[in-house]
């Protein structure tokens, strides 16, 4: 039956694990196109369910059939869709080619999603898809045929090119950019498709353009080049302008991709004519269409997006620090550029996601610009609260300046979800007073006039009234301006005054923290700007002076009026314990800002000494405090000691032994590194999102310390925490500032130029004039040289004449002397003769006699070197018979040494080959043993053999009849069944 059930049974059908390399091998091997390109379908219905093993077993044939076969269109769509669903299928079970859902409402471009805002919502990148870029990145070849691709008629092979060109990008974006670019015609056909008729053609080349130019400026410039501005602003129009989809905002970012961090781009997008489009898009919110009447800008979240990228191209054209910033800001100026970003900062019914991006954007484009802050200073705006909805405003409401307005939302848009609005306010009023010196005096003395005025302080207008006098006609009229609307505004009770909040006693002050917080923050600014300006200028009182040497009126009579360091001091103590943390580190980190490095302020501080015994007694309180303060408090004691001086109310000695016997030196510094590791200062060092600020219990954000305190501490951590550690005998130094010390430099620098052409002229001078005493001397000298040589001549020529006459009379003496002497000799001369010839007679006998002598004499010496030589010759043969004999001897010993040697040599091997020998036969006895064994073993399995032979055959003789037998059974079996059928028909004629 088993049989039967297997001859009735199906082929078996092929899995996808086999399948997959047969389609593999017909795609790589197949002769015809036809063959390959169902082939390549059959890879792409498998590339869903088995992407692993179609990468695995099939990208290398794919890839090279598109070289191959790149003419045929069907095959590229093909096999560019396969590589598509390849690339962005994800790792998970989910299939993202179908299931995939853009979080940021992103129609589709087509059948697939864009891999690049695939890649923006989800970071992660896969194996695989690290494995498909690699392969097509390995060579250019690829690369350049899939933007050859971008050329062709067909739809779906550009839009699957340019998102093949999106997956590579967002998996490996340099390599990528590098092999795209390689081909110099790239930018230009990606460019060109902007011009497509089909959208998800254009939408894609534009996610596409986004992405190479990211962080590539030599792409940017490439891009910049190919009237890519003037493209972008069409398509912007043509989809709506800021009315538009997601489109609009590609486009935007775009161009912020082209201009970020390259200023030629900038400069370039300012001057070919963008402007107006752009002003045009900004001020579309603020505009109405009289001829078809339609209603106000209506705001969604995508229009909203839309305008914060365009703000965000503004701020990128005037980037800090550049030296064509100004330019750039005068050219927005000019274009009422500026004005339009103010309306849109200033206008009521703009939504609170774009206000603060408005007032940062207007920072940008009038910091350091004295003429841009001139004309933002002049605008006058109608007052409302941003932190409430907006509404329409009436004919009643107030207009004040500007600058009031700001101050009014810093200090008392008392709201967290305007709390981004207070910090974009604070920096467009630090870039209105950036690098201004004349405003930022005229600023802070109506403020105190404002102040003393309200608080009925009487005060002397001189300063102020010189000011105007200086600053001439313009600034005269603004003050007048300024003055006579800052008293209306505070009729009306519109509050703008930073020394109020400072100042006075708040018992509101904890609903309000924050108004503290900026008030301190914009006076630490304008102390801090004006440094450069007034250091070493006595024409120019600082900010922080003039601050200082304010006075404040007494509610008890006949008492001196306060300072307003001591002021602030006394509300500080009155804060320590108010358990509202952030308003005594507030006061704290504020006059720690203003003490450093400032004598007069540390001077006024020490004037009150019940203050510094109060601050201190605080410092060992046990209670509940947050550390944070206490660090802080100590900190602001031990600064007014680095600061002190011997003139000081409290002398630095005094106040040194003061400290250091309450406090200690080593517990001040604990305190220091206390706060900086284990205080709120340690725990928030994270950078603070102004837009989504972290909130705690309270539910206030969570910023305690201004950026110019944070950067005070770390950047003077070291001299702080070694404050007490300097000698009370010597007093402290300002610290000098890099730009500080560029501008010594730079002076320096001018003075060594002056310098080396005053020494290059002194020593062309020099030269001169050592030229002409050189020849002066010259000539001095050989004169010298000519006088000392005709003096030593003539004394020579003296002293010869004196010694000739010395001579002549010597002379005269000896030849007299002569003469005597001539007469004795020729006397002797005669008598020698005489004894010369009886001598001669003598010498001949003797030498006779000599010669016989000698003739005996060499006889006698042949007969003894005969004898010698005899006696030398038998020496010599004896001892060459003694040498001989030694040598044999030795030779001897040697020859019987060496015999005793190798005869013991001998032995030893002897005895060693009878050992060896012993062994072996051993071994050929085993061996011939093993030998018989194996041949009756060899015997035994022939033996074996010869029997399992005769039972096969006997077993295949068996099956031969077996199979027979079969044969005859399924015969019987058949007839049985035919019988069994007549029978059963039988049966049923029977019972019918």
């Amino acid at each position: 039956m088993e049989l039967i059930q297997g001859l009735m049974q199906q082929p078996k059908v092929q899995t996808a694990e086999e399948t997959i390399p047969t389609l593999c091998d017909r795609v790589e091997n197949s002769t015809l196109i036809g063959d390959r390109r169902s082939a390549v379908l059959g890879l792409k219905a498998f590339s869903r369910e088995y992407r692993e093993s179609v990468v695995a077993s099939g990208l290398k044939p794919l890839l090279s059939t598109l070289k191959r076969d790149h003419i045929d269109d069907d095959m590229v769509k093909a096999i560019l869709e396969t590589l598509l669903i390849l690339f962005i299928r994800g790792d998970g079970d989910q299939d993202l080619t179908r299931d995939w859902i853009s979080q940021q409402s992103r129609l589709q471009n087509g059948k697939y999603p864009s891999p690049l805002v695939m890649k923006q919502e989800d970071e992660s990148v896969d194996q695989f898809s690290l494995w498909i870029a690699d392969a097509l990145i390995q060579s250019s070849e690829l690369i350049h045929l899939i933007i050859e691709f971008l050329e062709t008629e067909n739809f779906h092979i550009r839009l699957y090119a340019i998102q093949i060109l999106e997956a590579i990008l967002s998996t490996r974006p340099d390599r990528a950019r590098n092999a795209i670019t390689s081909l110099p015609t790239s930018i230009s056909t990606i460019v060109a498709l902007l011009d497509d008729i089909h959208e998800p053609v254009r939408d894609e080349s534009i996610l596409l353009l986004m992405a190479i130019v990211k962080d590539s400026p030599h792409v940017q410039k490439l891009v910049a080049f190919e009237n890519i501005f003037e493209r972008l602003f069409a398509i912007i129009e043509e989809e709506g302008s800021l009315r538009g989809s997601l489109v609009v905002n590609d486009c935007l970012s775009l161009i912020n991709n082209i201009l970020n961090y390259n200023t030629s781009n900038q400069t370039l997008f300012l001057e070919t004519g963008n402007l107006p489009k752009l002003a045009h898009l900004l001020n579309e919110p603020l505009t109405r269409d009289e001829e078809t009447g339609l209603e106000e800008f209506f705001w969604n979240d995508q229009r909203i997006v839309n305008m914060n990228t365009c703000l965000d191209i503004v701020s990128l054209t005037v980037e800090e620090g550049n030296s064509i910033t100004k330019k750039h800001q005068d050219t927005l100026l000019n274009s009422n550029i500026l004005m339009i970003v103010l309306r849109l900062a200033f206008y009521h019914n703009i939504p609170k996601k774009i206000r603060p991006i408005a007032l940062f954007t207007a920072a940008d484009m009038i910091r350091n610009n004295v003429d841009c802050q001139f004309e933002f200073g002049k605008i006058d705006v109608p007052y409302f609260d941003p932190s409430l909805n907006s509404s329409a405003l009436t004919e009643n409401t107030p207009t004040i300046q500007v600058i009031n307005l700001l101050i009014n939302w810093i200090l008392y848009a008392n709201s967290i979800y305007a709390f981004d609005i207070r910090m974009a306010s604070l920096e467009l009023l630090k870039a209105y007073f950036s690098k201004n010196y004349e405003l930022q005096k005229i600023f802070i003395e109506n403020q105190i006039k404002d102040y003393n005025t309200a608080y009925g302080v009487e005060i002397e207008d001189s300063t102020v009234n010189e000011t105007k006098q200086d600053n001439g006609d313009v600034v005269e009229e603004g003050v007048h301006d300024e003055e006579e609307e800052e008293n209306e505004s505070l009729d009306e009770g519109i509050k703008y005054n930073i020394l109020e909040v400072l100042l006075n006693y708040d018992m509101d002050l904890p609903l309000n923290p924050y108004k503290l917080y900026f008030s301190g923050d914009i006076l630490t600014f304008l102390f801090k700007d004006t440094i450069e300006d007034t250091d070493g200028n006595t024409e120019k009182q600082s900010i922080s002076e003039i601050v200082r040497t304010m006075k404040l009126g007494s509610q008890v009579e006949d008492e001196e009026p306060l300072s307003v360091i001591e002021t602030i001091s006394e509300l500080l103590l009155t804060s320590l314990t108010g358990g509202h943390i952030r308003i005594p580190i507030a006061y704290i980190t504020f006059l720690i800002g203003w003490f450093y490095e400032n004598f007069d302020a540390v001077n006024d501080f020490l004037s009150t000494s019940t203050t510094v015994h109060s601050l201190l007694a605080f410092c060992y309180q046990i209670n509940d405090e947050d550390i944070t303060v206490k660090c802080l408090v100590t900190m602001l004691l031990g600064i007014a000691y680095e600061f002190s001086s011997k003139t000081s109310p409290i002398t630095r000695e005094d106040y040194y032994e003061f400290l250091t016997k309450r406090l200690g030196q080593d517990n001040y510094q604990s305190r220091v590194r206390q706060f900086k590791e284990n205080s709120l200062f340690s725990r928030n060092k994270i950078e603070f999102d102004i837009f989504n600020p972290p909130l705690d219990d309270t539910g206030l954000p969570k910023l305690y310390f201004t950026p110019y305190f944070v950067n005070l501490f770390n950047d003077n951590y070291y001299r702080i925490r070694t404050a007490l550690a300097h000698s009370p005998k010597q007093e402290s130094y300002r610290s000098i500032t890099y730009e500080s010390f560029e501008e010594v430099q730079g002076k320096c620098t001018e003075l060594k130029e002056e310098l080396i052409k005053v020494n290059k002229a002194s020593s062309e001078i020099i030269d001169n004039l050592t030229n002409k005493l050189d020849s002066l001397t010259t000539k001095h000298s050989e004169t010298l040289s000519e006088f000392e040589r005709l003096q030593t001549t003539q004394e020579d020529t003296e002293e010869q004449y004196e010694a000739l006459e010395l001579k002549l009379k010597q002379t005269d003496t000896d030849i007299e002397s002569l003469k005597k002497e001539k007469q004795a000799l020729e006397k002797l001369r005669d008598d020698n003769s005489t004894k010369l010839g009886n001598n001669e007679i003598k010498i001949k006998e003797l030498n006779s006699n000599l010669e016989a002598l000698e003739a005996k004499f060499k006889e006698t010496m042949g007969q003894k070197n005969k004898a010698e030589e005899g006696i030398n010759k038998m020496s010599k043969e004896l001892f060459q018979l003694t040498k001989g004999i030694k040598t044999l001897e030795e030779k001897l010993k040697q020859q019987e040494t060496t015999f005793n040697q190798t005869k013991s040599d001998l032995e030893k091997q002897q005895s060693k080959l009878k050992d060896v020998i012993t062994e072996k036969d051993s071994i050929i006895s085993t061996l011939n043993k093993r030998i018989d064994e194996s041949m009756k073993s060899i015997n035994d399995l022939t033996d074996s053999k010869t029997q399992n032979v005769k039972e096969m055959e006997e077993w295949k003789a068996k099956f031969n009849s077996h199979d027979e037998l079969l044969q005859k059974l399924t015969d019987k079996l058949k007839s049985l069944a035919s019988h069994f059928k007549d029978i059963q028909s039988e049966r049923d004629s029977l019972n019918e």
